[in-house]
């Protein structure tokens, strides 16, 4: 990304903004149960944040939980055991 302006006594400005990114190889499988799981939420009508999903998918998740825990609440969800 480019931003161009112009500072004090009209000095032109520009400012280049790049972003580079390396994750594991598996996000598009991540990506597909992340997807799929939301679109159960979606068909049982549940809004809001799906607590079970995030803790298991994403690094900063709204609540914490060491990863069999998340895998498990996760697991209780997509049974129907978890409402979030």
């Amino acid at each position: 990304m480019l931003i161009e302006a112009r500072g004090f006594a009209n000095v032109p400005i520009r400012i280049r903004v790049d972003l580079e990114v390396y994750d594991p190889f598996n996000n598009a499988g991540m990506m597909i149960d992340i997807v799929r799981t939301v679109k159960l939420a979606m068909d049982r009508e549940i809004g809001g944040p799906l607590i079970s999903l995030s803790a298991w998918a994403f690094k900063n998740p709204p609540v914490h939980a060491p990863p069999d825990v998340a895998y498990q609440w996760l697991v209780e969800f997509i049974e129907g055991k978890r409402n979030r």
